[in-house]
């Protein structure tokens, strides 16, 4: 009967353990944290605000392309350019030394996390930046959202 009582067993021991602990957390560290929290939230937001003002710019525009110089082309409906190099704005290097292939009559995707690069590198073979990418061919990128 004892074994039930409080104070006589491992679980209260256990119990007041847990107490202290929890008890053990200041209100100094609670606010501390809460102000940490807040901090990251403005952070997040600023970002937000930032890039709504960028596409905001940018809303007129639906899609993005540049006319083909059919001068230059041997009429070739395969994409092979070889040695690419692409960077971020950030400066974090996306592609290096890396070989792009594309078959004609194919369907291509690209999937990654975001921010990996995915959009960056879509704009820079429509607006034909990557270096060696044939020019008779006529690309186009749509906005992924449309406002």
């Amino acid at each position: 009967a004892n074994a039930y009582l409080w104070g006589t067993d491992t679980y209260s021991k256990k119990f007041n353990e847990q107490k202290e602990a929890q008890i053990a957390e200041s209100s100094k560290d609670r606010r501390k944290a809460k102000q940490e929290l807040e901090r990251a939230r403005r952070e997040y937001e600023a970002k937000v605000r930032m890039i709504e003002k960028e596409e905001e710019a940018n809303s007129g525009k639906v899609a993005a392309m540049v006319l083909p110089d059919y001068k230059t082309g041997r009429n070739e409906r395969d994409i092979q350019v070889r040695n690419v190099s692409l960077d971020l704005d950030n400066g974090k290097r996306l592609l290096d030394a890396a070989e792009v292939k594309f078959s004609y009559k194919r369907r291509y995707g690209l999937v990654g996390k975001n921010g990996i690069g995915k959009t960056t590198l879509l704009k820079a073979i429509a607006a034909f930046e990557v270096e060696g990418f044939p020019r008779h061919h006529r690309v186009l990128h749509v906005r992924q959202e449309i406002k």
